[in-house]
């Protein structure tokens, strides 16, 4: 069984996907933009699926104008511009538009076609939520310099980074945290400073 987490533009299309996860036994969220990204990562999801449509008004040209022409794109933009998303496996359904024009720089893990190729979604799930593993894990923890989550591999308080601004952090005790930049220096940092207020004791 996998945690899946379905993001759309549109909920009730997030919904629809959610449910077909569901069926199958999976464990699943559904969201629309802009994205709650506590609840998002408090939810642990071991795979991402969105969804990019192309408008009807784009159906017999080329994509023009992206925010016009592409539905999803709202949800990609913002995924984009939270680094610790980039840990987990990625599955984008397109419809309408073909995998080379996928307006991206994440990398995604599966492109299926909607709906030819949803008879591949289901069993690939769980191929795609076994990358997980060895990826690194999305920590509850912040990044005392910027606010994002930190993420980690092996031990989850000594092996803390900032995919965003690459700060390293490794938790010494209750009361004393260490954190350096990318260069090297130093930077204030405590327990509280990391740990978000709502899970402050």
């Amino acid at each position: 069984m996998a945690k899946v987490a379905c993001v759309k533009d549109y909920l009730e299309y997030a919904r629809m996907i959610a449910a077909l996860v569901r069926e199958e036994g999976h464990e699943a969220l559904a969201m629309a933009p802009p994205v709650d990204f506590d609840r998002l990562l408090d939810f642990g999801p071991q795979v991402l699926v969105i969804g990019l449509f192309r408008q009807r008004c784009a159906f017999n040209r080329p994509i023009q104008d992206l925010p016009k022409d592409v539905l999803g794109l709202v949800t990609l933009r913002e995924l984009e511009a939270y680094p610790a998303i980039r840990t987990l496996p990625l599955i984008v359904l397109g419809n309408g538009i073909e995998e080379h024009e996928v307006p991206t720089t994440m990398n995604y893990d599966l492109y299926l076609f909607f709906p030819d190729d949803m008879h591949l979604f289901l069993p690939k799930l769980d191929e795609v939520a076994a990358k997980v593993k060895s990826r690194r894990t999305i920590s509850p923890h912040v990044c005392p310099a910027c606010g994002s989550r930190l993420t980690f591999t092996g031990n989850q308080d000594q092996d803390l980074f900032c995919p965003r601004c690459g700060v390293a952090v490794a938790i010494i005790n209750r009361e004393r945290c260490i954190a350096r930049n990318a260069d090297g220096l130093d930077i204030p940092c405590s327990l509280d400073r990391i740990t978000p207020p709502g899970r402050r004791r």
